[in-house]
């Protein structure tokens, strides 16, 4: 029994092997990421995506549909005023203008150099308002619509205000350059 120093029935000291600790390190993240996402898909609720209904009223919606009443609107307005019909474009205010200002009165306004000879009217962007009231969003009756005029004196910055009058709508308000042409928001000028 030369040679075996004394360890016969002893066996050698094992080597830890690297490759079985990473790959148990391995198992045990595969397994701990199976459970952590079994977890969170059932603690987690994913929303439903939104859904587009359509609408079920006959009443402007914003956007879209509220800039072509503005300009069917405006357009017929501006073309009362470039044919020279002036009771025409009158009849298309609103009626706290007409109650606050005469023929005559709206006549004088459209007779400026600056706004001689309305040809056109071309509007690019609405502006309406809701506000809560008693937990319910109220829309509010007016709107305005901005754009150009186009007069004698060439294109001119213009705003309307409209008044809704159930699915349609009347001029309530005219500003070119922010000044009011006219307006039936406030008492009405003197008459000249």
């Amino acid at each position: 029994m030369a040679g075996n120093d004394g360890a016969e029935g002893e066996a050698a000291p094992r080597r830890p092997n690297p490759w079985r600790a990473i790959l148990i390190s391995f198992a045990a993240a595969g397994a701990f990421a199976v459970i952590m996402t079994s977890y969170l898909q059932k603690a987690t609720k994913i929303s439903d995506p939104p859904l587009l209904v359509p609408a079920s009223d006959a009443a402007p919606r914003p956007g879209a549909d509220t800039l072509a009443l503005a300009q069917r609107v405006a357009g017929a307005f501006v073309e009362a005023l470039r044919v020279g019909d002036a009771a025409g474009a009158y009849a298309q205010m609103a009626r706290p203008y007409r109650e606050s200002a005469t023929l005559e009165q709206f006549r004088a306004a459209w007779r400026t150099p600056l706004l001689a000879s309305p040809r056109k009217v071309s509007l690019t962007a609405t502006t309406e308002r809701a506000t809560p009231v008693d937990d319910q969003l109220v829309k509010s009756v007016t709107f305005t619509a901005r754009g150009v005029l186009v007069a004698a004196a060439g294109a001119l910055d213009a705003s309307f205000t409209f008044l809704r009058e159930g699915a349609d709508a009347r001029v309530l308000a005219v500003f070119v350059g922010g000044v009011p042409i006219v307006q039936g928001l406030g008492p009405s000028a003197p008459s000249r």
